[in-house]
């Protein structure tokens, strides 16, 4: 990586950490003057002692929330949430059309996310997303990019709900409008240049006051000037454990086909291992690596995952 990709990266990450510690820094302060030296009422710091039915919504919400796993819990009627996405990929091998892991030339990618979510309902929420991006491959022969991203307008509302068996339902669209940096004949660019609509479906089940349970499907649709590409579908399957009050170690494994017009089918089979981070009532933080392990004509890629979501 050079010297340049590698500040920027680390810029990056470190401004998302300040900047949500400077949050819950404040959050607490605020809390402690207004209960004279009390915890708040609802802090995270009182998760370990909590029961099932005491555990309020921004508790609920971090112990659900994995990092490439959907969850579905809305935020209910009337709430914000703003939340800041980090990831870094980084490739030097591929899979062929037999399965056969190659080398291959280097090639990353970057991006910065914002999406602030609305609770119109208890049952659903309206997100807009927007990021930065950047992205090298040197297999490509084009020059490295970086630029606005697409922005990504999402939906989550719940259908079904037992809260006695501690399952809910939720069905998960997200449009993806073509707005970022096109590619041209000498670079490559951070725009997928067509639209999509991904129609996912999530489920979680609580276990016990510990143990949480995830999973999603879903299917991507791609209209428009899509070259070659189909669409895609993926499931993912998440389960988190409650270590502590302020950290739930998680594990995912993650799988892709992408259906591929003219040339054999793509296939990713990948794991995710990270941890969730209640900060405060209203902070959640996670932070995790995805790994590919197995595939059929695509990259074999590390990503470096953050992602913290402020609750007000």
């Amino acid at each position: 990586m050079h010297q340049t990709e590698t500040t920027r990266v680390r810029a990056a990450a470190a401004s998302i950490l300040l900047g949500c510690a400077m949050f819950v820094a404040a959050q607490e302060e605020h809390a402690l003057q207004k209960d004279d030296g009390a915890l708040p009422e609802n802090s995270s710091l009182l998760l370990g002692a909590a029961s099932g039915a005491g555990r309020t919504r921004a508790v609920v919400h971090c112990e659900h929330s994995k990092l490439n796993t959907q969850d579905a819990d809305p935020l209910g009627a009337g709430a914000w949430q703003l939340q800041f996405n980090f990831a870094y990929s980084r490739s030097t091998r591929q899979w062929d059309s037999s399965g056969q892991n190659q080398p291959r030339g280097r090639a990353y990618e970057w991006n910065n996310q914002g999406v602030l979510t609305y609770g119109v309902s208890d049952d659903l929420d309206l997100g807009i997303g927007l990021g930065y991006a950047g992205l090298g491959d040197n297999d490509s022969g084009l020059k490295s990019v970086q630029g606005v991203s697409d922005v990504a307008a999402s939906g989550k509302w719940r259908f079904l709900e037992n809260e006695g068996a501690g399952v809910a339902f939720a069905f998960v669209p997200t449009l993806t409008i073509p707005t970022g940096k096109a590619a041209m004949e000498d670079r490559l660019g951070v725009s997928q240049e067509y639209w999509s609509l991904d129609t996912r479906f999530a489920a979680v089940k609580d276990w016990s006051n510990r143990w949480s349970a995830n999973a999603d499907i879903g299917y991507v649709a791609a209209f428009g000037e899509r070259g070659d590409y189909r669409g895609s579908v993926s499931a993912n399957a998440a389960v988190g454990y409650r270590l502590l009050p302020w950290v739930q170690p998680e594990a995912e494994l993650n799988y892709s086909h992408d259906l591929i017009h003219t040339d054999p089918h793509a296939d990713l089979i990948a794991v995710t291992l990270g941890a969730a981070m209640p900060l405060s009532d209203r902070v959640c933080a996670r932070v995790g690596v995805q790994h590919g392990i197995v595939g059929r004509n695509t990259d074999q890629t590390t990503t470096t995952l953050i992602s913290v979501d402020m609750n007000f």
